[in-house]
């Protein structure tokens, strides 16, 4: 079991350095020809005919309220949800994350 652990946890730093030298890589790069980045979310909410119906308090039942999430969720967050534009610009902060890494791939 202990080689298995040690194994493991090679494998993790092997990954975690590897990630730390795309990043790396990443920052130092000035040329426009890797990946392009998207600038706005797609709000498929807005091209539904029939809306879903808005998240229901739990305490009364009614209909959810922006101020009722605002201690849950960041203002923004919450407006993107709320909305039912077609398309979201992505927040600048989530933007240089993304120069650095995406988590899940752009189909």
């Amino acid at each position: 079991d202990d080689l298995t652990l040690k194994r493991k946890s090679n494998q993790a730093t092997r990954v975690s350095n590897g990630f730390s030298l795309r990043a790396k890589a990443a920052l130092r790069s000035n040329h426009s020809s890797s990946v392009e980045i998207p600038n706005q979310w797609y709000n498929l909410t807005a091209d539904l005919s029939v809306k879903p119906p808005p998240p229901l308090h739990p305490k009364t039942l009614e209909p959810i309220k922006p101020e009722d999430l605002s201690h849950l969720f960041p203002n923004e967050l919450i407006k993107q949800e709320a909305t039912l534009e077609r398309f979201i610009d992505i927040p600048e902060e989530v933007l240089e994350i993304y120069k650095l890494w995406r988590p899940t791939p752009l189909i």
